[in-house]
């Protein structure tokens, strides 16, 4: 890796409430502008590390990961059977609560 020169980092505000960090790259770099940029992150020796990558036929698989589709059907299925097993907890702890109400003594008036 070699050295290739200082930018600060500004802002890009497109909205009010949308804030992008936004980097300026040699002009020499003209070439690259329009061009997809993978963008990795490391942190060596206690410093942060931004690394762009340019060339998509080389990482296009190896940073693309494909997007799989769960199987909604069983997600949901694992989410109910969830649901369903804390409402039986709830419902044993309300029928518990109340078979004991009537042996516990209530305070007569202000305490």
């Amino acid at each position: 890796m070699r050295y290739v020169g200082a930018s600060k980092i500004s802002k890009l505000n497109p909205k009010p409430n949308l804030t992008y960090p936004l980097i300026r790259l040699p002009q020499r770099y003209k070439t690259i502008v329009g061009k997809t940029a993978h963008i990795y992150e490391s942190c060596e020796e206690g410093q942060k590390t931004i690394v762009l990558v340019f060339d998509e036929t080389e990482n296009k698989e190896r940073v693309i990961q494909p997007v799989i589709k769960q199987n909604v059907e069983s997600d949901f299925s694992a989410r109910f059977a969830v649901l369903e097993e804390e409402i039986r907890e709830l419902r044993t702890l309300i029928e518990k609560e109340a078979h004991l109400t009537p042996y516990i003594k209530k305070p007569m008036g202000p305490v």
